[in-house]
């Protein structure tokens, strides 16, 4: 059986009656109080409701509930700052959660800041990277740390800012020259920063030590986060690179012997937060399937590893024109198979682990680039996925103009969508004005975000509202239990919010 719930906004016009005339007018009676919404079922913000998660094939809070993550990269500024920060303040924050609702970050963080020495950490970077994860915690966001490198380090691109990442001690590219290139990403082919990647997975015998060295910078950075509540996990590195060997060759040999190695590391002192896995960046961005090996979570009970894939098919991030939507959406059905048959691998039962699309974006100028990313929201819907756009910086890629104009991003990231679903989510497809959720139920309250002036006024049929948070946005609904319920939300109705 499918049950349908409609929200749309409408205006109720109340008249009131006129007294009798009589030889003394009787006084004008002063209008009953409306009634005042019922209170938000429990906490709306998601760093309260998820915390660090229960494990299992999804992302749980502990009532069992589905938690779906959406949100932004920080801004580039990581990857080339001495200090390793972004520019976002905590104005900025504030500004994006209540403009778009974000519950979410990927924060970048930058090897070369966590360790400048061999086995020396900065913890002044820690202490700085900390006070902006509570910028963001207190505007109802929760933080995956990402450990974030581009063609391997700067050190590995002279005379350029094309590299991010890696330390200049643990650069060895044995003297293999690095040709001046004019795109960042052409950097990736060159002798030098390939000959830093092979040694960085050891292929040649010599570097042992740098996987040691990644691996126990990873377990002192879970030291210090290990019992922050609104650090949900980690990401143990951004966009891996191959170098001289083919990609599926590292992902299941060294890519995956390294994520071994740090997961025990972060064991050692983090026992609950979760842990995601990327496979190397070069086609699996674009359909082609990864290789990585089930891991070992040796943390009591459940494992809690999961897989934040990226998303760019092959020549979009300078924009779509709307003649070449047609083949990126079949690149995405293809990217999404694949997704979920390397969730399916990486799950100790083979089901799925959970799953954030931890990149995808482009420039949004052109004419079909925001339908594409509709798309892909919806596609990722599918997968009960969370989605974390790359990425805050202002300008054509972002939300917003450099003077602080909001952009058409603006309005696509503000969709309706459902953070928090008592039950499994089978399909969400998201809009501006209306959402649209399938799902099997369980008892509990799903909670519907709704972005700022779409919706003014809800009705909600074949469920009962049960809460409004008019600072979150958020909209507490129960949904009556069952398999594949339909659930629609779209902009009107006579419940004023």
């Amino acid at each position: 059986m499918r049950v349908r719930i409609r929200v749309a906004a409408a205006a109720a016009a109340v008249l009131l009656p006129l007294t009798a005339a009589t030889a003394v007018a009787a006084p004008t009676p002063t209008p009953a109080p409306a009634p005042p919404k019922p209170a938000p079922t429990g906490p709306t913000s998601i760093v309260d409701v998820l915390g660090k998660g229960s494990p299992g094939g999804y992302l749980r809070d502990a009532q069992g509930r589905q938690v779906i993550l959406r949100g932004f990269n920080t801004d580039g500024r990581v990857k080339v700052s001495d200090d390793c920060m972004p520019a976002y303040t905590a104005k900025d924050i504030a500004r994006e959660h209540q403009d778009m609702g974000t519950n979410a970050v990927r924060l970048l963080m930058q090897w070369r800041c966590v360790e400048p020495q061999p086995g020396t950490y900065d913890n002044a970077y820690l202490d700085r990277v900390e006070k902006l994860v509570a910028d963001y915690n207190a505007h109802g966001m929760t933080v995956l740390l990402d450990m974030h490198q581009d063609v391997y380090s700067v050190h590995a691109t002279p005379g350029s800012d094309a590299g991010n990442g890696a330390p200049a001690w643990a650069v060895h590219m044995d003297g293999k020259p690095v040709p001046k290139k004019k795109q960042w990403w052409e950097y990736y082919v060159t002798p030098g920063v390939i000959r830093a990647f092979d040694n960085f997975w050891n292929k040649y015998g010599n570097h042992p030590e740098l996987a040691e060295h990644y691996a126990k910078m990873w377990g002192h950075v879970a030291s210090r986060f290990a019992h922050h509540r609104g650090v949900v996990g980690y990401d143990l590195m951004n966009e891996p690179y191959a170098g001289s060997s083919l990609p599926g060759t590292v992902e299941k040999g060294p890519l995956s012997d390294l994520y071994q190695k740090c997961v025990n590391e972060i064991r050692k002192t983090d026992k609950d937060s979760w842990v995601f896995l990327e496979a190397t960046a070069f086609g699996t961005n674009f359909g082609r399937a990864s290789e990585l090996r089930r891991l070992t979570d040796p943390r009591p009970g459940a494992p809690k590893i999961g897989y934040a894939p990226h998303l760019y098919p092959l020549g979009s991030e300078g924009g779509l024109a709307s003649a070449s939507v047609p083949g990126a959406k079949g690149v995405v059905s293809l990217w999404q198979a694949r997704v979920r048959d390397q969730a399916r691998r990486l799950s100790p039962d083979n089901t799925t682990v959970p799953l954030i699309l931890g990149e995808f974006g482009m420039d949004t100028t052109k004419s079909g680039s925001i339908g594409y990313l509709e798309h892909v929201l919806t596609k990722v819907g599918e997968m009960g996925a969370g989605a974390l756009y790359y990425a805050s910086d202002p300008g054509p890629w972002g939300p917003y103009e450099k003077d602080g104009t909001p952009r058409n991003l603006q309005k696509t990231m503000a969709n309706c969508f459902v953070p928090v679903a008592s039950g499994n989510i089978r399909y969400q497809k998201t809009t501006p004005t209306a959402c649209t959720l399938q799902i099997t139920t369980r008892p509990g309250t799903t909670q519907v975000y709704l972005p700022r002036g779409t919706f003014s006024a809800v009705t909600v049929s074949g469920a009962t509202i049960t809460g409004w948070d008019p600072r979150s946005r958020i909209l507490s609904i129960q949904i009556p239990e069952g398999h594949e319920k339909l659930v629609t939300v779209t902009a009107g109705g006579t419940y004023k919010l």
